[in-house]
């Protein structure tokens, strides 16, 4: 599990090692977070075999743009709003995935709603845009315990783990935030799932 700086090189590693098809870890506007490529089902199964996360219990990705976020999910008035307003930052959208989205937020399976986000950070926003694709965004931890905000919880939390994240990019200690607010757009009315720092006021 190597270590880089979220640098001009570090940046071009991860990409690299995204497209390979492996797991990096790096900073999200509210904590560390796994990362890889959405749309290469063995990366994703890789993934939760690190994470040792329940296969039943679906990630959310990041995707660069709203224009990128279309290609994925069936837009609506209550999807363009919320976007609008409150992307990029710690806001994710649950939406339909369109059926022919090649798109994958568990190993085992299909959903039919996926949890989509712009994020705020310029490193996920780097990362996002240089692979191209969506990436898978999960935190930085085994499954159930708590969320990292530096690369020495992240080296502590699976320095016993014999499966790794390839990479880590390094941005410091990140303040301690909530994690995004989750708004399920599957239907005509918004419905809170997850409540973090940002207060979704146009409901």
């Amino acid at each position: 599990m190597h270590t880089l700086p979220s640098d001009t090189i570090g940046l071009q590693k991860a990409v690299d090692v995204l497209r390979s098809g492996y797991t990096i870890a790096h900073a999200t506007e509210t904590c560390y977070g796994l990362a890889c490529d959405a749309t290469n089902k063995e990366a994703v199964e890789r993934l939760f075999f690190i994470k040792k996360r329940n296969p039943h219990k679906l990630v959310s990705i990041l995707v660069e743009s709203i224009d990128q976020a279309k290609q994925y999910i069936e837009w609506n008035e209550n999807i363009e709003r919320l976007t609008t307003v409150y992307w990029p930052g710690a806001v994710s959208i649950i939406g339909i995935k369109k059926s022919e989205a090649k798109i994958f937020v568990s190993p085992i399976v299909d959903a039919n709603a996926i949890s989509i986000r712009c994020s705020s950070h310029p490193t996920a926003q780097a990362l996002v845009r240089g692979l191209g694709k969506p990436i898978v965004t999960s935190s930085a931890n085994i499954s159930d315990s708590p969320e990292t905000y530096s690369i020495v919880q992240i080296l502590d939390e699976f320095e016993d783990q014999l499966n790794l994240p390839a990479l880590i990019l390094d941005d410091g200690t990140l303040p301690p935030n909530k994690p995004s607010t989750i708004v399920d757009c599957t239907g005509n009315k918004l419905q809170i799932i997850r409540q973090g720092d940002v207060k979704i006021d146009i409901l």
